[in-house]
């Protein structure tokens, strides 16, 4: 299991390798001047000093050595900040492996500002726990030192920590001193392919190209329940059926059990605070891709776990009410179900109750198969999710019922298409989710959206659009708040939305309308997985909207994630 990265910059992560080569042509170019066919040629075999002496005398330059040692270097600069892309797929690999909990860090012999700059740029430098330069480690990559420096950083072994580099000496250092390699095909490299593929634990033209090889880690699941003393339920037998199932099980206990096949002889519940402990410690090092939710043991425990999945945006939520004994007793408090139902549930995406409970929380009686169905058509309409209705409590048979509304999609469908038909008539739609002259929707708990920022990601999405343009009472997004903060810096472009970005938003807006900041952030995040770019501006210009029709910069734009194209 992979569980730390060691990234090169220039031909790995960044297709950086050409400026390296035409640096001297393109700084002849700032002065009105074509390099010769040979001026790469002829800079391979000096050092820079010469190379800077040799400009001046071949191209007649009035200014200094110095000067053009200055000017070489700032064209360097500015393509690292300003011109800088990445190579193919390496930006969706460094997103998944950070999604997957692994340590990335940085190991160049670039200049560290500039490597950074162009790592902001690019929406990744969030991403990495720092950089290691080969002048910090103090040898280049000859050396293993750069390599066994960051691999120190990150803290983790090196037969779990793989190197990522496109050059033959390096991938060789990396591959003598025993870590694993992933070699990545560059232009500048081409020489020597066959001998880095020959060494590499794995060779690939293009990032897209890696998959699941052996160095992606398996699917992670946290199951959240009691502890069963038999092993015949709760996290024991979680932990069995996840093993099962090829992913990797963690846990997180809600109470202790003195069990047997007979009985409960006691229950021990785990204290609040402890709970929250282990929720963290498990979501601040390896996010779960799905969580399972069993027994829980009071209303506090619901909270932290609502708290948690909405903090990490946990996806892939099932949840076992675990709310009426086989002998029909109702285990969990109104006060714990009043959280359960309000926090927790809508965030789960199936809830699998047992026949009694099927009952309890429908408010439906089960008599046959239908009023099953209708009982479970109940409980998905009111929180939105897939129901599995476990038949172990049926006199007749013990066949589960699983009912997955259709409704939704085709609700979607319709939505989609009366879009369509009213733009293609030249219609403007104009959609709000509360009434115009009245706040009570607002203010409601049933509210679908809860603000218009999140409806009008939602319509975005419906319609397919390409961009999506949320007007604010500010010029965009800050670094703090601009009305509180006159040093506040707007930040210009976000490739990701990640907890750091969230930090510096505020809070809601006044108290009729509830699109502040992290709204806006909300519903970029929506569109932004769905490929769409949004734009937030300043409502009280909008002639901002031509501008960005013609492509020119208003406000702060949240990059669209064009993976999921």
């Amino acid at each position: 299991m992979i569980k730390g990265a060691i990234f090169d910059i220039d031909g790995t992560l960044l297709d950086s390798m050409p400026i390296w080569e035409n640096a001297g042509a393109r700084y002849l170019a700032t002065l009105g001047i074509k390099a010769k066919p040979d001026l790469k040629e002829r800079l391979d075999a000096l050092s820079l000093p010469e190379g800077a002496i040799y400009m001046q005398k071949e191209y007649g330059l009035s200014v200094s050595a110095e000067d053009i040692l200055e000017g070489v270097n700032q064209v360097v600069k500015d393509f690292y900040y300003k011109e800088a892309v990445m190579k193919p797929g390496a930006y969706a690999l460094v997103k998944r492996l950070k999604e997957n909990g692994v340590k990335l860090i940085i190991a160049t012999a670039t200049d560290k500002e500039m490597a950074k700059a162009a790592l902001i740029r690019n929406g990744i430098w969030q991403d990495f726990t720092g950089m290691i330069t080969c002048e910090e480690a103090g040898a280049g990559k000859t050396s293993p030192k750069v390599f066994e420096f960051a691999r120190q950083k990150l803290g983790t072994k090196k037969e779990e920590t793989w190197v990522f580099e496109d050059s033959l000496y390096a991938v060789k250092t990396a591959t003598e001193a025993g870590f694993p390699v992933c070699s990545i095909y560059d232009t500048y490299s081409v020489g020597n392919a066959k001998e880095i593929q020959r060494l590499s634990n794995i060779y690939v033209r293009d990032f897209s190209e890696i998959g699941d090889y052996s160095f992606s880690n398996m699917k992670t699941v946290l199951t959240i329940a009691g502890s069963d003393s038999s092993g015949g339920a709760g996290i024991q037998a979680d932990i069995k059926t996840l093993t099962v199932h090829k992913v990797y099980a963690m846990t997180c206990i809600t109470a202790l059990t003195a069990q047997n096949t007979v009985g409960i002889t006691e229950i021990m519940p785990v204290p609040a605070e402890f709970f929250k402990k282990q929720m963290e410690s498990i979501f601040t090092d390896i996010k779960p891709d799905a969580v399972k939710i069993g027994m829980i043991a009071s209303k506090e425990q619901a909270e932290i776990i609502a708290e948690y999945l909405e903090k990490y945006s946990i996806k892939n939520v099932v949840a076992d009410p675990v709310m009426i004994s086989t002998s029909g007793t109702v285990l969990v408090e109104e006060t714990t179900r009043k959280i359960l139902y309000e926090k927790l549930y809508p965030k789960v995406s199936l809830l699998t109750p047992n026949i009694p409970e099927t009952e309890f929380l429908s408010g439906i009686k089960i008599t046959d198969k239908k009023t099953r169905e209708e009982a479970a058509k109940v409980i998905a309409d009111r929180w939105n999710c897939a129901v599995l209705s476990k038949g172990g409590h049926s006199e007749e048979n013990a066949d589960d019922l699983l009912y997955e509304s259709f409704l939704q999609e085709e609700k979607k469908e319709n939505l989609t298409n009366t879009f369509d038909a009213l733009l293609e008539m030249g219609v403007i739609p104009i959609v709000n989710e509360n009434d115009s002259v009245s706040y009570k929707e607002i203010e409601s708990e049933d509210r679908l959206f809860g603000d218009n920022d999140m409806l009008s990601s939602v319509v975005s999405v419906l319609c397919r659009a390409k961009r999506l343009v949320i007007f604010s009472d500010i010029d965009g997004f800050y670094d703090s708040d601009p009305r509180l903060h006159p040093n506040a810096k707007l930040i210009k472009e976000i490739r990701q939305i990640d907890e750091s970005v969230y930090s510096l938003a505020g809070g809601a807006g006044s108290r009729r309308g509830t699109g502040g900041m992290r709204t806006k952030l909300q519903a970029a995040e929506l569109a932004a997985s769905q490929g769409i770019d949004t734009i937030v501006t300043n409502g009280k210009h909008p002639e901002a909207l031509y501008d960005i029709v013609n492509g020119k910069q208003a406000g702060t734009l949240f990059v669209g994630n064009k993976d999921c194209l």
